[in-house]
């Protein structure tokens, strides 16, 4: 990766905190709309709960903070 690519990463860190859930929500949405037939790899209760789009949120959120040291992802994946 490059050293430009990696700053645009860390420079979405503030969008992620601020807005991650609702990309993650809207990500699913889209998903399960356009690809109906991946709708039973999910568990649709935590879909509905939001919990599993804040996981997915907290993931990338994490990534983006950790992408000059990913190694500190490995505890958390």
């Amino acid at each position: 990766m490059t050293q430009e690519q990696i700053q645009i990463i860390k420079d979405c860190v503030p969008i992620l905190q601020k807005n991650g859930e609702d990309l993650t929500n809207e990500f699913y949405k889209i998903m399960f709309n356009d690809y109906p037939k991946v709708k039973p790899m999910f568990n649709m209760e935590k879909q509905a709960s939001g919990e599993q789009p804040k996981a997915l949120a907290m993931a990338i959120l994490m990534a983006a903070k950790n992408i000059e040291n990913l190694e500190n992802m490995r505890s958390f994946v």
